[in-house]
Parts: C-alpha cells; structure tokens; sequence
C-alpha cells in the first residue's frame, strides 16, 4: 500500500516536468513604432539637451532632434541638429535591452567678444554602446557612451580691422558622449 502511493505521488507530482511552455512560434510582424525621447548629452565640447522624436522598427531605433546646448570653452549657447541610430544584436527583451549606437552630431556656436566674433561649426560622429531599461509599461530609460572623432571649424572676424580677413582653423580630434534620456513609445 505504501509503495503504491508513492508511486501515485511521484507520477501525478512530476507531471509539469513534461510539461510544454505555451508559446507560438508564429513570428510577429515587423511594424513602425514612434515615440518621444528627451536626453542630455556631454561630449568633450559641450553639453547637451536633445529632444527627439523616435523611429523604431524590427532591431533598430533612429532617433532625430535639435541640439541646444552649452559650449564648455566659451559658455555660449549653441543650436544643432543630433541623429542617433541604434542596433539590438539580442532579441529585445522584457525588462532591459543593449545596443550598439551611432551618434553624429552637427553643432553651430557663435561668440561675440569686445575686438573679434568666434564662428564654431563641429560635426561629430560617435559609436558606442548603451542600453534601454522599460520603467513602466512603455516608458523607458536609455544611456549610451561612445567614442569617435569630431571636426572643428572655427572662424574668427576682427572688428577692429575691416580690411583684415578672419582666419580659420581646421581641426580634427578624438571626442567622448555620454548620454541619458527617457522616452516613451506610442
């Protein structure tokens, strides 16, 4: 008797082992997302607040939105433009999903001083890698860090010297970003 129940314990116990997750092996869809994306941005030039609005398809999301921020050389305001394109190598996730990003960034300073203007224009380009975290429902928190080279053009005008043409300077370097933003998808 005793042998009997157990067996009838340990066949009924076990029976979730054999047990299959129900799951469709259907594959959805691939479709358009949108959304909106609030980050601020600090490269070795300047920091950043970038609204922008988010395309998301399949395993790839393009983020686009102005510039506005703050020149750490010259504490100037500046205007421009940032596109910001990421890759999800992994399947995406519930909670949290890492990426590869490329970011590029095209900035405009103007500073006035008492004897000349200072015209800065750079572009930027950064890849780098980051993550989404799903606070709530579709509300989400993102960072990224990256690398890259930045081209810097800066042209100066005297006002003192009218027939004096400004001089430019050219430069390339190497550049850092470190962005946080919060965004929600539609």
């Amino acid at each position: 008797m005793k042998k009997t129940i157990i067996l009838i314990i340990f066949l009924f116990g076990n029976i979730d082992i054999f047990a299959q997750p129900v799951t469709s092996n259907i594959k959805k869809p691939k479709t358009l997302q949108v959304g909106a994306n609030i980050s601020t941005l600090t490269t070795t030039k300047a920091f950043f607040l970038s609204p922008s609005v988010v395309f998301e398809y399949g395993r790839s999301s393009v983020y686009l939105g102005p510039n506005l921020g703050i020149d750490y050389l010259h504490s100037t305001q500046s205007l421009g433009l940032h596109l910001h394109y990421q890759f999800y190598p992994n399947q995406k996730q519930k909670r949290i999903d890492f990426y590869f990003s490329f970011d590029m960034q095209w900035i405009k300073f103007k500073k006035e001083e008492t004897f000349f203007d200072i015209k800065t224009n750079y572009i930027q380009n950064t890849m780098g890698y980051g993550f989404k975290l799903r606070i709530y429902h579709k509300l989400y928190f993102n960072q990224n860090f990256g690398l890259g080279f930045v081209y810097e053009r800066k042209h100066y005008n005297y006002h003192n010297e009218p027939n004096l043409e400004g001089s430019r300077v050219n430069k390339f370097s190497v550049t850092g970003l470190l962005k946080f933003g919060i965004g929600y998808a539609f």
